[in-house]
């Protein structure tokens, strides 16, 4: 082989390497939008009901709102089993919330923690289902 010829297989080996390794890195957008989704879970778990928790809530519930619609729209039609569940088990918690802050007692905390699960659930399965695409 000439050093031409050499020089040329090396570079485009190189080459090679350098697009798997840059293909390797990206991840899509779903994958993004799925560890937002989580990041936003854990702070509605971490909300404190007692002292303007129910506040706290809501406003992180309209921020996964936004993230959902993000992820509808970067997965089409992609896992849309699972997202119109996170969307079910979120409207469910709203509600709840609705309902304890109208009439405040033990039962309608404790409904809201039942929907706070349900909620951390649903984004579980939505992950596990995404997880194979990151």
């Amino acid at each position: 082989m000439t050093r031409a010829r050499r020089t040329t297989a090396a570079l485009s080996c190189l080459l090679a390497l350098a697009a798997g390794l840059t293909a390797c890195g990206d991840s899509p957008a779903v994958c993004d939008d799925v560890d937002a989704l989580r990041a936003s879970l854990d702070n509605l778990q971490s909300a404190n009901l007692g002292e303007n928790g129910l506040d706290a809530i809501t406003t992180e519930l309209q921020t996964m709102r936004s993230e959902l619609d993000q992820l509808s729209e970067d997965a089409q039609d992609e896992y849309s089993e699972q997202i119109s569940q996170v969307r079910s088990r979120a409207t469910e918690l709203r509600e709840g919330i609705k309902t304890t802050a109208e009439t405040p007692s033990a039962a309608a905390l404790a409904d809201v923690r039942g929907d706070l699960s349900a909620l951390g659930t649903a984004v579980q399965e939505l992950g596990s289902a995404v997880a194979d695409s990151c």
